[in-house]
């Protein structure tokens, strides 16, 4: 696989787990050419229970190891022909109207519950179909139930609730989009295909 200067074929990948920040080249034949790892703090805990971590530091984190991946091999950021990005899972931000975090993420290892909500003529389904305590159970890991409840303010500011991996892509790319692999059972939608909360 080569383009029409028959010129090797460089990709980034992006990977932000909870423990570190990594960004590795690979050439079309998938081997590794450059590797670069930026370690970053978990979380910070306000209160027990509580595991949160700025917005701008997973972005920052990002920057320095591509970064340092840039220094350590001849490879240009022009010569990136494609870009993937992984996430740790359920790490979730409320962002602006103008796209900018209002409040530290949630991360992922955050232990909070939220209250659970009369899901009206569904409740009864639901425990006839043995169904009831997982709605239950779902509805309080929702972050955003929790949010709503204890930080209103805040919660009708937020037009975007999003996945880490959301907010990172935004920044590398200014638009708002997101994995379908990302999608989870906790999260609010709309009928369209934005990211915008309901």
């Amino acid at each position: 696989m080569t383009n029409h200067f028959d010129a090797p074929i460089y990709f980034l990948a992006i990977d932000n787990g909870t423990q570190s920040v990594r960004a590795l080249i690979f050439d079309q034949f998938g081997s590794e050419i450059a590797k670069a790892r930026v370690i970053i703090e978990p979380y910070f805990s306000t209160q027990p229970n509580f595991a949160e971590q700025h917005a701008d530091y997973y972005w920052q984190k990002l920057s320095e190891a591509c970064q340092q991946l840039w220094q350590t091999c001849a490879i240009t950021p022009e010569q990136i022909a494609g870009v993937s990005l992984a996430t740790q899972r359920y790490t979730m931000i409320c962002l602006d109207k103008d796209k900018q975090p209002l409040r530290p993420a949630i991360v992922w290892m955050d232990l909070r519950r939220g209250e659970t909500n009369d899901i009206g003529l569904l409740n009864p389904l639901t425990k006839v179909i043995g169904m009831g305590e997982l709605v239950q159970e779902a509805q309080q890991k929702a972050r955003c139930n929790w949010l709503a409840h204890h930080e209103p303010e805040m919660w009708a500011k937020t037009a975007h609730y999003v996945n880490l991996s959301a907010y990172l892509t935004y920044q590398l790319t200014g638009e708002l989009i997101d994995s379908a692999g990302h999608a989870l059972g906790y999260l609010p939608y709309e009928q369209s295909p934005s990211l915008a909360k309901s």
